[in-house]
């Protein structure tokens, strides 16, 4: 686990890592200590803040491509995933999908918790990003218990992590 406190703290990757030209996903276990606005999973900040925040309340907002929504608790580990598929982006909270649009919602990323005004304030873990749209079954495999990822990947026995892994950070 990786924990932000607003302030400073935050990883910044030495190369941004490239949207998938076509489907993909993003995902990863998130735990707020606050109820604010903050980031979690960030496009390098010079080319428009796009970014994965957690919104003032229990939901979540992939900016700006209009998915919002979801529900968790402060102080409680939650497992978020984002999928594209070409023509649907869906939002999962917990392995549930909980909005859907017609916009792709991938973005460069190139650190985990910085953005000049929302620095994240919590923890995060078993940050995942693939060129291939994770189907829902994959989806509730990863939000079934945070370090399966882990677990998992050196193995490759899950579908998970292969055909289209790109990355992966875990604490």
């Amino acid at each position: 686990e990786l924990t932000f406190d607003r302030t400073n703290k935050h990883v910044l990757f030495d190369r941004i890592i490239p949207k998938p030209t076509g489907p993909g996903s993003m995902s990863c276990w998130f735990r707020p200590l606050a109820n604010s606005y903050s980031a979690l999973i960030m496009q390098n900040t010079t080319k428009g803040n796009n970014g994965i925040y957690q919104v003032s309340g229990t939901s979540i907002e992939v900016y700006p491509y209009g998915l919002t929504g979801g529900s968790f608790t402060v102080g409680k580990w939650t497992h978020m995933s984002v999928t594209w598929d070409g023509s649907t982006a869906r939002l999962y909270i917990n392995g549930l999908q909980a909005v859907t649009s017609s916009t792709n919602p991938l973005f460069d990323v190139s650190n985990l918790g910085y953005e000049p005004n929302e620095s994240a304030n919590g923890g995060i873990d078993d940050v995942l990003l693939h060129c291939v749209c994770l189907p829902p079954s994959s989806v509730r495999l990863l939000a079934s218990r945070r370090g399966i990822a882990y677990e998992l990947a050196p193995r490759r026995r899950s579908r998970i992590f292969t055909g289209g892994f790109k990355a992966y950070w875990a604490a």
